[in-house]
């Protein structure tokens, strides 16, 4: 069996492949979008509970590899496109059976095992259920927490990220919704195109200008989100060199496409970064760390005081 390394280096190696975004969005569709007629049965609903169906760990795992180098957008040819995806899939049921591997816990205990040793208290044998584990939240939950977490940082987040939370509770609204629909869009016109022209890839992008036009907020305002949860073009992801090193495209769910327009493969990643990243951005502030934690902590208190009492 080989290393978990190596077949991780050979994952990166693919995920960097001319037009594997292409593939990649296809891999989104497929595995979070339920096609059905007339009307959806637990039949249709099945593919969501599939084996081969990536979780969004794997997914965020591809994202993060593909984007360690400049995301090519070239079209694919429909048998290279596959052959990305066939290969995407066997190198990652490879990777799980690695961290299964009996040897992997062993090795690190050194040694002969006492019988005081537990071995649900090894980091590797842990390791496969975190990886693989289900999602914290449902998305709506982190998109309308986060304006309530940071409500007293929210001086803070406006001076020196020029950010409104509520204006990026409002974004994730009607961006779910404007992709959901484009999404569809893009499939249902695949009846009038060659296959040679098919691909998912534009059901995923939008532009700030498409959301101000939806919404009662500025347009600039809108920016100013949407660029703080954006990949810099400098941004290589050189901390992702092993399966649980830090991964960049958990704080950047946006990807620049061009002048205007993003591309956003994962929906849950926004509003999971929404809530998750400012406190980070606020640590990073020595001057304001202190603050941030005392916020942070009265914020946990008060939030389940309120769910307790319910």
């Amino acid at each position: 069996m080989r290393s978990e390394q190596k077949i991780f280096d050979d994952l990166a190696i693919l995920c960097r492949s001319q037009g594997y975004v292409h593939a990649l969005a296809f891999i989104c569709f497929r595995d979070n979008f339920v096609l059905f007629e007339d009307e959806m049965n637990a039949e249709d609903m099945e593919k969501l509970y599939s084996k081969v169906r990536l979780n969004r760990t794997e997914v965020t795992t591809l994202i993060g590899l593909m984007i360690r180098a400049p995301v090519d957008f070239t079209l694919p040819t429909p048998e290279i496109i596959f052959d990305y995806i066939r290969q995407t899939e066997a190198l990652l049921k490879e990777l799980h059976q690695s961290m299964l591997n009996p040897s992997a816990i062993f090795d690190s205990w050194g040694n002969e095992p006492s019988s005081d040793i537990n071995t649900f208290t090894s980091s590797n044998s842990i390791r496969e259920a975190i990886f693989y584990r289900g999602d914290s939240a449902y998305s709506f939950q982190y998109r309308d927490l986060a304006p309530r977490k940071y409500s007293a940082d929210s001086k803070w987040l406006m001076r020196t990220k020029g950010i409104n939370l509520k204006v990026g509770q409002e974004v994730c609204r009607i961006l779910a919704a404007l992709l959901n629909q484009r999404i569809i869009t893009t499939w249902q016109n695949f009846k009038s195109k060659p296959v040679e022209e098919w691909t998912i890839l534009p059901g995923y992008a939008f532009s700030c200008n498409e959301l101000a036009t939806r919404t009662n907020q500025s347009t600039n305002s809108i920016k100013s989100v949407v660029e703080a949860f954006t990949l810099p073009a400098s941004e290589r992801n050189i901390t992702f060199t092993s399966l649980h090193a830090f991964n960049s495209a958990y704080i950047y769910p946006f990807i620049r496409m061009g002048t205007d327009q993003l591309l956003m493969l994962q929906f849950y990643g926004f509003p999971e970064a929404l809530y998750e990243t400012p406190f980070y951005w606020m640590c990073a502030d020595n001057s304001y760390t202190s603050t941030a934690l005392k916020h942070r902590g009265e914020f946990t208190e008060t939030i389940s005081a309120e769910r307790l009492t319910r």
